[in-house]
Protein backbone atom coordinates (compact mmCIF):
# COMPACT_ATOMS: atom_id res chain seq x y z
CA UNK A 1 0.00 0.00 0.00
CA UNK A 2 2.32 2.68 -1.27
CA UNK A 3 1.74 6.39 -0.89
CA UNK A 4 -1.27 7.31 -2.98
CA UNK A 5 -1.65 10.06 -5.53
CA UNK A 6 -4.24 12.79 -5.62
CA UNK A 7 -5.84 13.39 -8.97
CA UNK A 8 -6.65 17.01 -9.86
CA UNK A 9 -9.01 17.42 -12.81
CA UNK A 10 -12.33 19.16 -13.63
CA UNK A 11 -15.66 17.49 -13.02
CA UNK A 12 -17.24 15.57 -15.92
CA UNK A 13 -19.24 17.43 -18.51
CA UNK A 14 -22.71 16.26 -19.47
CA UNK A 15 -23.17 14.57 -22.82
CA UNK A 16 -19.51 13.66 -23.25
CA UNK A 17 -18.77 11.00 -25.87
CA UNK A 18 -16.05 8.51 -25.07
CA UNK A 19 -14.16 6.37 -27.56
CA UNK A 20 -13.39 2.70 -27.09
CA UNK A 21 -10.27 0.65 -26.61
CA UNK A 22 -8.96 -1.52 -29.41
CA UNK A 23 -9.40 -5.25 -29.34
CA UNK A 24 -7.44 -8.43 -29.03
CA UNK A 25 -8.21 -11.71 -27.28
CA UNK A 26 -10.34 -11.02 -24.22
CA UNK A 27 -10.29 -7.28 -24.96
CA UNK A 28 -12.32 -4.84 -22.90
CA UNK A 29 -14.50 -2.33 -24.71
CA UNK A 30 -15.33 1.12 -23.35
CA UNK A 31 -18.74 2.03 -24.84
CA UNK A 32 -19.33 5.34 -26.57
CA UNK A 33 -21.87 6.49 -23.98
CA UNK A 34 -19.70 5.99 -20.91
CA UNK A 35 -16.31 4.87 -19.71
CA UNK A 36 -17.93 2.68 -17.07
CA UNK A 37 -19.40 -0.64 -18.19
CA UNK A 38 -21.58 -2.73 -15.84
CA UNK A 39 -19.61 -5.35 -13.93
CA UNK A 40 -22.34 -7.85 -12.91
CA UNK A 41 -20.16 -9.91 -10.59
CA UNK A 42 -19.59 -6.91 -8.30
CA UNK A 43 -23.10 -7.33 -6.89
CA UNK A 44 -21.98 -10.72 -5.53
CA UNK A 45 -19.12 -9.29 -3.46
CA UNK A 46 -21.14 -8.74 -0.26
CA UNK A 47 -21.69 -12.53 -0.27
CA UNK A 48 -17.96 -13.32 -0.24
CA UNK A 49 -16.97 -15.78 2.52
CA UNK A 50 -14.94 -14.47 5.45
CA UNK A 51 -13.38 -17.74 6.55
CA UNK A 52 -10.20 -18.74 4.72
CA UNK A 53 -8.27 -18.43 1.49
CA UNK A 54 -9.53 -21.90 0.51
CA UNK A 55 -13.18 -20.90 0.98
CA UNK A 56 -12.56 -17.73 -1.03
CA UNK A 57 -11.02 -19.82 -3.81
CA UNK A 58 -14.07 -22.08 -3.93
CA UNK A 59 -16.37 -19.06 -4.06
CA UNK A 60 -14.42 -17.53 -6.94
CA UNK A 61 -14.54 -20.89 -8.76
CA UNK A 62 -18.34 -20.77 -8.56
CA UNK A 63 -18.31 -17.22 -9.92
CA UNK A 64 -16.13 -18.46 -12.80
CA UNK A 65 -18.88 -20.89 -13.74
CA UNK A 66 -21.65 -18.31 -13.35
CA UNK A 67 -19.88 -15.49 -15.19
CA UNK A 68 -17.93 -17.59 -17.67
CA UNK A 69 -16.29 -15.52 -20.36
CA UNK A 70 -13.25 -13.38 -21.06
CA UNK A 71 -14.39 -10.32 -19.07
CA UNK A 72 -14.42 -12.07 -15.69
CA UNK A 73 -11.15 -13.87 -16.41
CA UNK A 74 -9.59 -10.54 -17.38
CA UNK A 75 -10.91 -9.04 -14.14
CA UNK A 76 -9.12 -11.74 -12.17
CA UNK A 77 -5.93 -10.94 -14.07
CA UNK A 78 -6.51 -7.24 -13.40
CA UNK A 79 -6.61 -7.90 -9.65
CA UNK A 80 -3.40 -9.87 -9.94
CA UNK A 81 -1.83 -7.06 -11.96
CA UNK A 82 -2.85 -4.52 -9.32
CA UNK A 83 -1.31 -6.55 -6.52
CA UNK A 84 1.95 -7.03 -8.40
CA UNK A 85 2.35 -3.52 -9.88
CA UNK A 86 -0.31 -1.09 -8.70
CA UNK A 87 1.71 1.96 -9.81
CA UNK A 88 1.47 0.93 -13.47
CA UNK A 89 -2.28 0.33 -13.37
CA UNK A 90 -2.79 3.54 -11.41
CA UNK A 91 -1.10 5.49 -14.18
CA UNK A 92 -3.32 3.77 -16.76
CA UNK A 93 -6.39 4.67 -14.68
CA UNK A 94 -5.27 8.32 -14.72
CA UNK A 95 -4.98 8.28 -18.51
CA UNK A 96 -8.42 6.71 -18.95
CA UNK A 97 -10.05 9.13 -16.50
CA UNK A 98 -8.38 12.08 -18.20
CA UNK A 99 -9.72 10.75 -21.53
CA UNK A 100 -6.64 11.71 -23.48
CA UNK A 101 -7.40 9.69 -26.60
CA UNK A 102 -8.98 6.65 -24.96
CA UNK A 103 -9.15 4.90 -28.35
CA UNK A 104 -5.33 4.60 -28.29
CA UNK A 105 -5.26 2.71 -25.00
CA UNK A 106 -5.41 -0.89 -26.16
CA UNK A 107 -2.59 -2.36 -24.04
CA UNK A 108 -3.35 -5.05 -21.48
CA UNK A 109 -2.63 -2.72 -18.51
CA UNK A 110 -5.15 -0.21 -19.88
CA UNK A 111 -7.71 -2.97 -20.36
CA UNK A 112 -7.14 -4.09 -16.79
CA UNK A 113 -7.33 -0.52 -15.49
CA UNK A 114 -10.66 -0.09 -17.28
CA UNK A 115 -12.02 -3.27 -15.65
CA UNK A 116 -11.01 -2.05 -12.20
CA UNK A 117 -12.66 1.34 -12.85
CA UNK A 118 -15.81 -0.41 -14.11
CA UNK A 119 -15.92 -2.60 -11.02
CA UNK A 120 -15.40 0.37 -8.69
CA UNK A 121 -18.23 2.23 -10.41
CA UNK A 122 -20.57 -0.75 -9.96
CA UNK A 123 -19.56 -1.51 -6.37
CA UNK A 124 -22.44 -1.17 -3.89
CA UNK A 125 -22.14 1.59 -1.28
CA UNK A 126 -21.74 -1.01 1.45
CA UNK A 127 -18.04 -1.12 2.35
CA UNK A 128 -17.17 -1.36 6.05
CA UNK A 129 -14.77 1.02 7.81
CA UNK A 130 -11.53 0.92 5.79
CA UNK A 131 -7.98 1.99 6.66
CA UNK A 132 -4.86 2.99 4.76
CA UNK A 133 -1.48 3.48 6.38
CA UNK A 134 1.02 5.96 4.93
CA UNK A 135 4.65 6.59 5.86
CA UNK A 136 6.45 9.85 5.01
CA UNK A 137 10.05 11.03 4.92
CA UNK A 138 9.27 14.16 6.92
CA UNK A 139 8.84 15.02 10.59
CA UNK A 140 5.50 14.15 12.13
CA UNK A 141 4.55 17.81 12.62
CA UNK A 142 4.90 18.35 8.86
CA UNK A 143 2.66 15.35 8.23
CA UNK A 144 0.12 16.83 10.66
CA UNK A 145 0.09 20.09 8.68
CA UNK A 146 -0.27 18.29 5.36
CA UNK A 147 -3.87 17.22 5.95
CA UNK A 148 -6.54 19.72 6.99
CA UNK A 149 -10.14 19.28 8.05
CA UNK A 150 -12.70 19.95 5.27
CA UNK A 151 -10.08 19.52 2.55
CA UNK A 152 -11.19 17.55 -0.51
CA UNK A 153 -9.03 14.70 -1.83
CA UNK A 154 -9.56 13.32 -5.33
CA UNK A 155 -7.87 9.96 -5.23
CA UNK A 156 -6.99 7.51 -7.97
CA UNK A 157 -7.58 3.86 -7.02
CA UNK A 158 -5.84 3.16 -3.72
CA UNK A 159 -5.38 0.02 -1.63
CA UNK A 160 -7.21 0.09 1.69
CA UNK A 161 -7.72 -2.65 4.24
CA UNK A 162 -10.49 -3.63 6.62
CA UNK A 163 -7.83 -4.21 9.32
CA UNK A 164 -6.54 -1.30 11.39
CA UNK A 165 -3.53 -3.37 12.47
CA UNK A 166 -2.50 -4.08 8.88
CA UNK A 167 -2.81 -0.38 7.99
CA UNK A 168 -0.74 0.55 11.06
CA UNK A 169 1.98 -1.82 9.88
CA UNK A 170 2.16 -0.04 6.52
CA UNK A 171 2.17 3.34 8.27
CA UNK A 172 5.37 2.38 10.07
CA UNK A 173 7.43 2.17 6.87
CA UNK A 174 7.73 5.06 4.40
CA UNK A 175 6.85 4.01 0.87
CA UNK A 176 10.34 4.78 -0.42
CA UNK A 177 11.91 2.71 2.38
CA UNK A 178 14.64 1.44 0.05
CA UNK A 179 15.90 5.04 -0.21
CA UNK A 180 16.02 5.66 3.52
CA UNK A 181 19.12 6.60 5.46
CA UNK A 182 19.61 6.44 9.25
CA UNK A 183 19.23 10.24 9.45
CA UNK A 184 15.85 10.39 7.75
CA UNK A 185 13.08 11.64 10.01
CA UNK A 186 9.77 9.92 9.34
CA UNK A 187 6.14 10.57 10.06
CA UNK A 188 3.00 8.51 9.58
CA UNK A 189 -0.72 8.84 8.97
CA UNK A 190 -3.63 6.45 8.92
CA UNK A 191 -6.64 7.18 6.75
CA UNK A 192 -9.93 5.93 8.21
CA UNK A 193 -12.67 5.79 5.59
CA UNK A 194 -16.22 5.90 6.93
CA UNK A 195 -18.49 2.91 6.20
CA UNK A 196 -20.76 3.04 3.16
CA UNK A 197 -18.19 3.89 0.51
CA UNK A 198 -18.28 2.47 -3.03
CA UNK A 199 -15.16 0.37 -2.64
CA UNK A 200 -14.16 -2.89 -4.26
CA UNK A 201 -13.36 -5.97 -2.18
CA UNK A 202 -10.25 -7.64 -3.59
CA UNK A 203 -9.57 -10.15 -0.82
CA UNK A 204 -11.43 -13.18 -2.26
CA UNK A 205 -9.77 -12.70 -5.66
CA UNK A 206 -6.26 -12.79 -4.20
CA UNK A 207 -4.75 -16.00 -5.52
CA UNK A 208 -1.82 -15.91 -3.10
CA UNK A 209 -2.41 -16.22 0.64
CA UNK A 210 0.06 -13.39 1.40
CA UNK A 211 -2.26 -11.03 -0.46
CA UNK A 212 -5.42 -12.62 0.90
CA UNK A 213 -4.28 -11.94 4.47
CA UNK A 214 -4.14 -8.18 3.82
CA UNK A 215 -7.97 -7.89 3.76
CA UNK A 216 -7.52 -5.63 0.75
CA UNK A 217 -10.11 -3.28 -0.71
CA UNK A 218 -9.81 -0.78 -3.56
CA UNK A 219 -11.20 2.74 -3.18
CA UNK A 220 -11.21 5.79 -5.45
CA UNK A 221 -13.16 8.99 -5.91
CA UNK A 222 -13.75 12.27 -4.12
CA UNK A 223 -13.26 12.31 -0.35
CA UNK A 224 -13.69 14.93 2.35
CA UNK A 225 -11.45 15.06 5.42
CA UNK A 226 -13.89 15.31 8.32
CA UNK A 227 -11.35 15.36 11.14
CA UNK A 228 -7.64 15.03 11.94
CA UNK A 229 -6.35 13.87 15.30
CA UNK A 230 -3.62 11.84 16.97
CA UNK A 231 -4.23 8.10 17.05
CA UNK A 232 -2.48 7.80 20.41
CA UNK A 233 0.58 6.16 18.84
CA UNK A 234 2.18 9.32 17.48
CA UNK A 235 0.54 8.99 14.06
CA UNK A 236 -2.00 11.31 12.44
CA UNK A 237 -5.48 9.83 12.12
CA UNK A 238 -7.30 11.26 9.08
CA UNK A 239 -11.04 10.58 8.93
CA UNK A 240 -12.51 10.48 5.41
CA UNK A 241 -16.01 10.37 3.97
CA UNK A 242 -16.55 9.47 0.33
CA UNK A 243 -18.47 12.28 -1.40
CA UNK A 244 -18.26 10.84 -4.91
CA UNK A 245 -17.27 7.48 -6.38
CA UNK A 246 -14.80 6.80 -9.15
CA UNK A 247 -17.13 8.40 -11.71
CA UNK A 248 -16.53 11.77 -10.06
CA UNK A 249 -12.92 11.61 -11.31
CA UNK A 250 -13.84 11.42 -14.99
CA UNK A 251 -12.58 14.60 -16.61
CA UNK A 252 -14.31 14.46 -19.94
CA UNK A 253 -12.41 15.45 -23.05
CA UNK A 254 -9.58 17.93 -22.32
CA UNK A 255 -8.83 19.45 -25.70
CA UNK A 256 -5.16 20.13 -26.22
CA UNK A 257 -4.35 19.76 -22.53
CA UNK A 258 -1.79 17.51 -20.87
CA UNK A 259 -2.79 14.33 -19.06
CA UNK A 260 -4.12 14.86 -15.57
CA UNK A 261 -1.30 15.54 -13.12
CA UNK A 262 -0.61 13.19 -10.23
CA UNK A 263 0.40 14.77 -6.94
CA UNK A 264 1.55 12.86 -3.84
Amino acid sequence: MELGETLHMPLPRAGHRVARTAGGPGHHTVPHSSLFCPAPWVAELPKAPKGSAWESGQWVARLRQRFSGPSFEEFLRAVRGWQMNSARLKHCCAELLADEGVHRFSSEPHQHAALLLDSLAAAPAQAPVLYRGLGFFMPQDEVDRRFQERAILRLLPQSFTASHDIAAGFAGVPWQAHEATPDDSTGAAIFRLAPGSRSLLLEPFSAEERFWMENEWLAAGTFEITSCSSDGEGRLLVDLVQRGGVKSLHAGRRRGGPPAALHP
